[in-house]
């Protein structure tokens, strides 16, 4: 059984995740441009930029985040009616 400070401690973190990504959203909406920077283990940094791959970007990352979005609010949802699994 969670107790009430567990559930209100993911509550909260399931509210910030959604926080964040709604702003994240916006950011990628009103962006001009969208690159990736991805540094691997060995220490290279790897660049995705909008030229160099053959699908918008911008969309597929926002969609990411809507589908991101999404799930967390389901989860939201379910830990506000009770019935929940506590998933990080």
């Amino acid at each position: 059984m969670t107790s009430t400070n567990d559930l209100l401690a993911y509550q909260r973190m399931l509210q910030d995740k959604i926080t964040t990504l709604q702003f994240l959203g916006s950011e990628i909406n009103s962006t001009k441009k969208v690159s990736i920077q991805i540094t691997l283990d060995t220490g290279t940094t790897v660049y995705i930029e909008q030229r160099i791959v053959p699908f918008n970007l911008q969309l597929e990352i926002r969609s990411l985040i809507d589908d991101s979005i999404d799930h967390y609010q389901r989860q939201l949802i379910n830990s506000l009616n009770g019935s929940y699994e506590i998933l990080e």
